[in-house]
């Protein structure tokens, strides 16, 4: 698979946000960890749909509980992909050098000389 450059605009959102970063925290108080215990929940729902639709009759409720179900899994995934994210932030931003950053998105505001590729 051929991995193609990061667009201009693209690269600059990303460094964006990473300072946007260095400047926050992880969320972890009561609220943060309420969440977690709806998100138990919820998983478990999820499967018993999921089970519900698997081993009796096909109907229509059935088939809208799927479907259901579906979307809830994926929102779900794509919130435990983010809180997995912030949960290992604080651990990378020591890896990350501000200076460099803040330095690429000058070049990247910079006027492009030449023939650009985007």
């Amino acid at each position: 698979m051929k991995i193609r450059p990061m667009r201009r605009s693209d690269e600059r959102k990303l460094l964006v946000a990473i300072l946007h970063y260095f400047d926050g925290h992880v969320p972890n108080g009561f609220f943060a960890r309420f969440r977690r215990e709806i998100f138990a929940v919820a998983v478990s729902l999820l499967l018993g749909a999921i089970a519900l639709c698997t081993f009796t009759e096909p109907s229509a409720l059935k088939l809208f509980l799927s479907g259901g179900s579906l979307f809830a899994g994926l929102v779900m995934g794509i919130a435990a992909m983010r809180y997995s994210s912030a949960a290992s932030w604080p651990a990378l931003v020591r890896c990350i050098d501000r200076d460099l950053v803040e330095a690429r998105l000058k070049e990247l505001d910079a006027p492009v000389t030449g023939n650009p590729v985007n």
